[in-house]
């Protein structure tokens, strides 16, 4: 195999360059993954565990958050992350141990492993990937996988030249086919067998003919996975369409006087004080009636995972209060 070269664009440092079977054993001052990867990996768990910011823009009602709950799920969560990290680190020790033992297949099988672990693409282990694949075990359908996941990731690093040769080298001596993805939502990161090829709209992606698994995640939404078949010299088109995670609330509603009739969108649900668990998370109209009193509306948001109180004091002026429009929470 050739050597092979050093990846500025990345958070790795070289150490040690195997000669004989190409292999890169990388290093990094805190861990394989790099320090920045470390400070994304924590900036998306803080990001996903603060909806404490949105309580604040409630005027009209009270909210109560599992404000020891989330911290919680954030210390669970940084736990799990350097326990992957550790993880990755034995993969990537094993499979250069394995490549440089001329054990290539077992080699790409664990480095393989590390794949699904990452959150972001690491143009280092696809190097290696496709070049184990391309010369080791002479498998140009994994080259082209993984030099397509390594373009997505460094389109502008020094190997970057080097990669597209040995991709057009590999395309030549199979039967590529074609790979297009839409999607609903767009501009959705995609997986293909685990490798990050790019965000949807992706065209005419050029893939060894076979079975592929394509994967999508993306937040407030169910993760997507679906086999997808490229047929030789032929293009394959396919539509992801992702369904959005209904999340749950509950609403307490409270009068003054006690005993006003409440109405949740055009539903009367009973008398104050009274609460509603397990309503969708969006907005609604919630009118409070009493007679001899004026009528009580607002537009209410329930809130993921909290209890929402609306404390309706009701007044006495004879004013005829409208009754607007329900939400559209478009």
């Amino acid at each position: 195999m050739p050597l092979w070269r050093t990846n500025p664009a990345s958070d790795y440092h070289v150490s040690h360059r195997n000669i004989d079977n190409g292999v890169q054993t990388m290093t990094a001052p805190e861990s394989h993954l790099g320090t920045s990867h470390v400070k994304e990996v924590a900036n998306r768990m803080r990001l996903r565990c603060s909806p404490v910011a949105v309580c604040t823009a409630l005027l009209v009602v009270t909210l109560c958050l599992p404000v020891c709950a989330h911290a919680q799920s954030e210390e669970e969560d940084i736990r799990r992350s350097a326990e992957t990290i550790q993880k990755i680190e034995v993969l990537r020790t094993r499979g250069a141990f394995l490549a440089r033992n001329g054990k290539y297949a077992a080699a790409i099988s664990t480095m393989e492993e590390i794949l699904p672990l990452l959150d972001l693409p690491d143009e280092t282990l696809l190097y290696n990937l496709g070049t184990l694949s391309m010369d080791g075990i002479k498998d140009c359908n994994k080259a082209v996988l993984y030099y397509q996941g390594y373009l997505y990731a460094a389109p502008n690093d020094k190997g970057t030249p080097e990669v597209r040769k040995r991709l057009k080298r590999c395309l030549r001596t199979i039967r590529a086919g074609m790979l297009t993805l839409n999607s609903q939502p767009e501009s959705v990161e995609v997986r293909l067998n685990n490798v990050i090829l790019g965000r949807t709209p992706l065209g005419e992606i050029q893939l060894g003919p076979g079975s592929y698994q394509v994967s999508v995640e993306r937040i407030d939404y169910q993760k997507y996975s679906s086999e997808i078949i490229i047929q030789p010299s032929l293009e394959t088109r396919h539509n992801i369409r992702m369904t959005k995670v209904v999340y749950k609330g509950s609403l307490t509603v409270k009068s003054q006087p006690k005993g006003a009739r409440v109405w949740i969108n055009d539903d009367l649900v009973g008398q104050a004080p009274i609460t509603r668990k397990g309503l969708d998370t969006k907005k609604y109209l919630v009118r409070i009636e009493k007679d001899g009193w004026d009528r009580w509306i607002r537009y209410v948001e329930v809130l993921r995972d909290a209890v929402v109180t609306v404390d309706a004091k009701l007044e006495n002026t004879g004013v005829n209060v409208p009754i607007p429009p329900l939400p559209r929470n478009d």
